[in-house]
């Protein structure tokens, strides 16, 4: 019964799946339906919403590559930049040029001092080595010095900005190298690991031992021993010179 239930059930969906397919016509200007039946926009306009009012649009003059096209044959400098969107958009803040050094050691605590492309007035200013985000100084008005965070070996994008939540700026190459002290802080901690491993053992057969000993010290009970007397005592008749026969 269950299962005819749910064969019935499944048959219904799937057949108003169907019709929903056949009723779902993408009319929006520029969009065309997937073989999903989802609606799309078409490759020639790849801008706005296929499920909107407006549909799909695009720029026919090329948008800057720090831009975005909002609607028909208009371009927007994305978050962080300001311009036209066609022919300019200048990064409110100034993009990293270069850094000093440009590496690090994988745990890090290196100093990085990194030049702006342009100066610039700030209170604050953060670092981001790949994912890991820092706060840095401004150490002149277009020198930041950032301390590397612990990373793992290979380049990462190294990013500044003045907000912590936009790092929509391009970044310059940074890199994280292996260190032969890298090697020996490993080996210095896996030997620590092992004397505390052995510590714990010794300290817990030593107590082991001693609540043994103490176990084995109660069970001994002390012996009372009668001594008898012998029948030969001495008396003052043997002092006399008088002794059994």
């Amino acid at each position: 019964m269950i299962f005819l239930f749910f064969v019935t059930f499944s048959f219904h969906t799937k057949k108003n799946f169907s019709l929903l397919h056949k009723i779902i016509e993408c009319n929006r200007p520029n969009t065309y339906k997937r073989d999903d039946g989802e609606c799309s926009c078409l490759p020639s306009h790849p801008f706005g919403d296929p499920d909107s009012f407006e549909g799909c649009f695009n720029c026919n003059t090329p948008c800057h590559k720090y831009a975005e096209c909002i609607s028909p044959d208009k371009c927007k400098c994305k978050p962080s930049f300001n311009g036209d969107g066609i022919i300019s958009c200048l990064p409110i803040f100034p993009l990293p040029v270069s850094a000093s050094p440009n590496f690090s050691y994988v745990y890090g605590g290196c100093q990085i001092n990194i030049t702006l492309q342009s100066e610039t007035n700030t209170s604050q200013i953060f670092c981001r080595f790949g994912n890991t985000i820092v706060s840095g100084a401004m150490m002149s008005n277009h020198v930041v010095m950032c301390v590397a965070p612990f990373g793992a070996i290979g380049n990462v994008e190294l990013r500044v900005s003045n907000n912590s939540n936009d790092w929509n700026l391009p970044g310059i190459t940074f890199e994280y190298r292996y260190s032969h002290l890298t090697g020996i802080g490993n080996i210095l901690s896996e030997i620590v690991i092992i004397c505390i491993i052995a510590l714990v053992i010794f300290l817990t057969v030593m107590v082991f031992r001693d609540k043994k000993s103490e176990s084995s010290h109660d069970d001994l009970q002390p012996l009372n021993i009668t001594i008898p007397v012998s029948v030969y005592e001495h008396t003052d008749m043997s002092m006399q010179g008088f002794f059994p026969l």
